[in-house]
C-alpha cells in the first residue's frame, strides 16, 4: 500500500500545479459571472498546494533514501565478499610443512585475527541494516557448522598434521584476546550462534545476547 500512496501525492502535487497555472491563464478569458467563482476555487488550490507539494517532496526524499540504502547495502555485501575471499585465499592456498609446526602455528593464528576481524565488521555492518538478515543468518550457520568440525580449520586439509588449528581453537585464541569493551556485543552474539542458541536467535536478538555463562537469561 505505501508506493500507491506515494505514487498519488506526487500525482496530485504535479495536478494542483497543472490546474493553477491553467485557472491563471483562463482567468482574463472567463465570463464575469463566472470569474468570482474561478478565483475561490484558485484561492483553495493555492492554500492546499503547499501541503501537497511538501508531501510530494517527502515522498521524493524517503525515495532517495531508500535509493542510496540499498546502494549501500550493495557496497558492503560486495565488500564484505572481496574481503571473506581474499582471507579464504591464505587458508586454501597455505602450504603446510610438516618439520615447521611452530611456522604453521603462527601462520594459523594471523589467519583468525583476519578471519574474526572481518566477521566483526560483517556484524558492526548487519547491525547497521546494511546486511540483510537472511543472508547474515546463512553466514552464521556457516560459522556453526565450522566450529562444530574438528577436522575444519587451517590449513586447509591439515587436520592431524602439525601445526594444525581447528576453527574453534582459532576463534578462542582470538576471542580470548579481545578483552575490550567493544567486543563484547560480537563475542556474546558469536558464542550464542555457534555453541547453544543458534544463528535464528542472534538475528531475533539483532546480536544482542548475555555472555554463554548466562544462557538462560535469553529473550
Amino acid at each position: 500500500m505505501r508506493k500507491p500512496v506515494e505514487k498519488s501525492y506526487v500525482k496530485s502535487a504535479a495536478l494542483v500545479a497543472l490546474i493553477l497555472a491553467a485557472a491563471s491563464a483562463l482567468q482574463a478569458f472567463v465570463p464575469g459571472f463566472l470569474r468570482d467563482s474561478l478565483r475561490v476555487a484558485y484561492n483553495v488550490l493555492r492554500d492546499l498546494g503547499p501541503s501537497l507539494f511538501a508531501g510530494a517532496t517527502l515522498v521524493v526524499l524517503v525515495q532517495q533514501t531508500r535509493l542510496l540504502r540499498h546502494s549501500k547495502i550493495v557496497e558492503m555485501m560486495w565488500q564484505a565478499n572481496s574481503r571473506f575471499e581474499a582471507v579464504s585465499a591464505l587458508r586454501f592456498g597455505y602450504q603446510a610443512k610438516p618439520d615447521c609446526a611452530q611456522e604453521t602455528k603462527e601462520a594459523a593464528l594471523a589467519f583468525f585475527f583476519r578471519f574474526w576481524s572481518l566477521q566483526l565488521d560483517q556484524f558492526d555492518s548487519w547491525q547497521l541494516g546494511f546486511i540483510p538478515d537472511e543472508i547474515y543468518m546463512r553466514w552464521l550457520a556457516q560459522r556453526q557448522a565450522e566450529y562444530k568440525k574438528e577436522d575444519d580449520g587451517f590449513p586447509f586439509g591439515g587436520y592431524g598434521q602439525p601445526g594444525f588449528m581447528s576453527f574453534r581453537e582459532g576463534w578462542e585464541r582470538v576471542s580470548g584476546s579481545w578483552n575490550e569493551d567493544r567486543y563484547h556485543t560480537f563475542k556474546n552474539a558469536m558464542e550464542a550462534a555457534m555453541r547453544y542458541a543458534g544463528p535464528s536467535t542472534v538475528i531475533v536478538a539483532r546480536g544482542f545476547l548475555p555472555p554463554a555463562s548466562a544462557p538462560h537469561n535469553l529473550p
